[in-house]
C-alpha cells in the first residue's frame, strides 16, 4: 500500500505539444537531411537508369451471337447456319479492330 502511494506522488503529467516535435526535428536535422537526400537521389537515379518497359495483358471474348444468314433470290433458301466455334480469322479481325487508329483515339480522348 505504501509503494502505491509513492508511485502516485511521483507521477508527472506529460503533455506533448507541436513545439516538442519541432524541437526533435531540429535536433536531428542532419539525420533527416541525409535520409531525405538518399531517398530523393535513389528515386532520381532509378528514374534515369531503369529501362522503360511496360507490359499489359488483355483477354478478348469473341463469340457468335447471331446466325450467318445466306442472302439468295431463290425460294428454296437454306436455313441459317449457327456457328459456335471461333476461327483464327475472327480473332485476327477483332485484334485489327482494336488496334485501329480510330478506336485508339477515342480511348485516349475519353
Amino acid at each position: 500500500m505504501n509503494q502505491m502511494s509513492l508511485a502516485r506522488r511521483n507521477e508527472q503529467v506529460v503533455s506533448l505539444s507541436a513545439r516538442d516535435f519541432i524541437a526533435i526535428a531540429f535536433r536531428r536535422r542532419r539525420v533527416g537531411g541525409v535520409t531525405f537526400a538518399g531517398i530523393f537521389l535513389g528515386a532520381v537515379l532509378s528514374a534515369l537508369f531503369l529501362p522503360r518497359n511496360y507490359e499489359a495483358e488483355m483477354k478478348v471474348l469473341v463469340s457468335h451471337d447471331r446466325a450467318d444468314s445466306i442472302v439468295t433470290s431463290s425460294a428454296n433458301a437454306p436455313t441459317p447456319v449457327m456457328r459456335t466455334d471461333v476461327t483464327e480469322e475472327d480473332l485476327n479481325t477483332e485484334v485489327q479492330l482494336m488496334k485501329s487508329r480510330d478506336l485508339l483515339e477515342k480511348v485516349v480522348t475519353t
